[in-house]
């Protein structure tokens, strides 16, 4: 399935703070299959499942600067020798 065809929704800022360590949140009563999840920015945070008005993360993605960060610290950490 393309992503672009999934069902949205936009999280509030707790919702993805929970969502990113692997918990579920709440969804609509009416969703279910796969979901697109985006937080309060409207950055694409999840692929989700929604099942028993929850969404299970599917796959959780990261930001790109926490990549960068991510990246740099070890650039750095390498260089102290």
């Amino acid at each position: 399935m393309l992503v672009l065809s999934m069902p949205y929704m936009n999280l509030t800022a707790a919702a993805e703070t929970a969502l990113r360590q692997g918990q579920a949140v709440p969804a609509p009563a009416a969703a279910s299959g796969d979901w697109r999840l985006h937080g309060p920015s409207g950055r694409l945070v999840a692929l989700a499942e929604a099942r028993d008005g929850r969404f299970h993360p599917r796959r959780i993605l990261l930001n790109p600067t926490e990549n960068l960060d991510l990246c740099l610290e070890e650039q750095d950490d390498s260089q102290i020798q």
